[in-house]
């Protein structure tokens, strides 16, 4: 790996630092970030950028080794801050900026930042109540006696040094959808090899601006502006996502490249069903996240013109595994996570699989080609380097053969296309009958009348658990639970039909846009059992 100039300046390969170098030289007073009220030229984050450089180098003693943590919003200068912090050579640590006390303990216990730029005054407190020895610097909210990042960008010295010939570490945190966030360590080339792989999907043309609404934190947000400073390209994003806000940048930033969750497109259909929004600048759109309804897919090309696929993965593959094509017919975008990049494998396992590897070994290929339906498993050059223990020391759960479980259920066919059918940890077992959520909820996706749904249990002394269907109508739509439990009969098998079904205004999430089942599982079980839920509480 090499060392290179970007605008007279060293940078390390494969990071942020660099993207920002090589725009800066190639046209310094292009737009790189736009807001909803601001905006940022290569020229503006180049000079942010080494300003904040010096400032950790000088005043905070930062270097290589060492580990700046960022929690923040989707800030303009939220780019500025990575490309700083990879100059000093040191790691980049991207935490959401809602976690509360204890996920922020058990964060800083593991990661062990040096410096930690907060935009809370709740994280100011938490940093020092946590780690004492860290410095703390605010960006975007002034506290009393604390630097902040504006100050370093108004009167410190720019950088100046030897860049790092080495591969940029990135350190992120899950989801927590399945429990405590784990810590993450991943490789800038990872992301920048899966960069190429989402031009070349999404046939990106020079010039092209990107709408970025995921939360920068996460791996998709982190592979997303990748992809987009890569091509030294302009980003749209918004702080907070809004759905109407969200119409608003897409048409005043003429974006033409979309990267976001199904919910985001779901709620933006929603919002602009009388076409106030004119958003046939779209080109092309990525889902990744969670699966999305055929109606969408159908919807955004017919309305807009806009072609969207899936992109399947997670942060221990450092997002993405696989992606669908523009080319493709329309079904296999839609009902498809798409096939597998360069270099990776995805298999499946037999559900049985045991932790020690004795079962996991993947099944064959049948006589067609496919595979099995069962738990997929994977092998990729873009691993992650492990997790972050909090002894400092770094582990890969792979099973005997090497491969990584998702913990995802589903299959390949013949063609080579992956298709995802739900989560091993969210089977539902009513009366000794496993029911896998995705199964009722792509049934109920395709009712004319659902927004969007979401299939969990609740107890039930008679059968060990029973379903509720959780539901987001249709503006105007009001059918019965009566009616909706009907819609199901002949689509899927009676025992599998919702014994519930719960209209919702809508649901709990988690920082990233996707549904927190666990808060969505105990809000239903405190309307439909509330003794069993006062009891799991106390």
């Amino acid at each position: 790996m090499d060392v290179q100039l970007g605008a007279g300046v060293p940078t390390p390969p494969f990071s942020v630092a660099r993207f920002i170098c090589e725009g800066y030289a190639l046209d310094p007073f292009k737009q790189m970030v736009v807001g909803m009220n601001e905006g940022i030229t290569y020229a503006e984050a180049y000079r942010r950028m080494m300003a904040l450089a010096g400032c950790l180098q000088r005043e905070h003693g930062v270097g290589a080794g060492d580990t700046v943590m960022v929690a923040a919003p989707n800030i303009v200068p939220y780019f500025t801050l990575m490309g700083a912090i990879q100059l000093t050579g040191a790691n980049v640590a991207l935490m959401s900026p809602t976690v509360e006390r204890r996920e922020f303990a058990g964060i800083y216990a593991r990661v062990n930042p040096a410096v930690a730029i907060v935009s809370t005054e709740a994280h100011c407190a938490l940093a020092a109540d946590c780690a004492p020895d860290t410095h703390v610097m605010t960006v975007g909210c002034p506290v009393a006696g604390v630097p902040s990042v504006e100050e370093a960008w108004r009167s410190a010295q720019p950088w100046e040094g030897s860049a790092t010939s080495a591969d940029p570490k990135l350190i992120l945190f899950t989801s927590g959808s399945t429990g405590t966030p784990k810590a993450v360590q991943l490789r800038g080339s990872s992301f920048c090899r899966h960069a190429g792989e989402l031009t070349a999907a999404l046939k990106v043309q020079p010039g092209e601006v990107f709408f970025i609404p995921v939360p920068f934190a996460h791996v998709y947000g982190v592979v997303a502006l990748h992809t987009a400073l890569s091509l030294h390209a302009t980003v749209a994003t918004l702080v907070k996502y809004r759905p109407e806000q969200a119409l608003t940048l897409i048409t005043s930033t003429h974006a033409n490249v979309y990267l976001g969750v199904s919910t985001m497109y779901l709620r933006e259909l929603r919002e602009n069903r009388d076409g106030e929004w004119d958003l046939s600048c779209l080109r092309a759109g990525l889902v990744a996240g969670a699966s999305s309804p055929l109606a969408v897919f159908e919807e955004y090309e017919s309305r807009y013109g806009t072609l969207l696929v899936n992109s399947y993965g997670m942060t221990e593959t450092t997002a993405t595994l696989t992606v669908g094509a523009l080319d493709d017919p329309l079904r296999e975008r839609a009902a498809t996570v798409g096939r597998p990049i360069k270099g990776a494998e995805v298999r499946t396992a037999p559900l049985e699989a045991s932790a020690d590897g004795s079962l996991a070994c993947p099944f064959p290929p049948d006589a067609d080609g496919g595979w099995r339906r069962g738990e997929l498993v994977c092998k990729t050059p873009s691993l992650m380097d492990g997790l972050i223990g909090f002894d400092g020391s770094l582990s890969r759960p792979l099973d005997a053969e090497g491969w990584l479980h998702t913990g995802d259920i589903g299959w390949v066919d013949p063609q080579g296309y992956v298709w995802v059918d739900g989560r091993v940890k969210d089977m539902i077992i009513r009366g000794g009958i496993n029911i896998y959520p995705a199964e009722v909820e792509n049934t109920y996706q395709d009712h004319p009348q659902v927004a969007e749904c979401c299939l969990v249990g609740y107890p039930d002394p008679e059968l060990g658990q029973r379903t509720c269907l959780c539901a987001i109508m249709n503006d105007g739509a009001d059918p019965s639970a009566f009616e909706m439990r009907e819609y199901a009969k002949g689509r899927i098998e009676k025992c599998k039909i919702p014994d519930v079904v719960m209209k919702l205004d809508d649901f709990p999430r988690l920082g990233n846009g996707k549904i927190d089942k666990k808060a969505l599982e105990a809000q239903v079980a405190g309307i439909l059992c509330p003794s069993d839920a006062a009891a799991s509480a106390s």
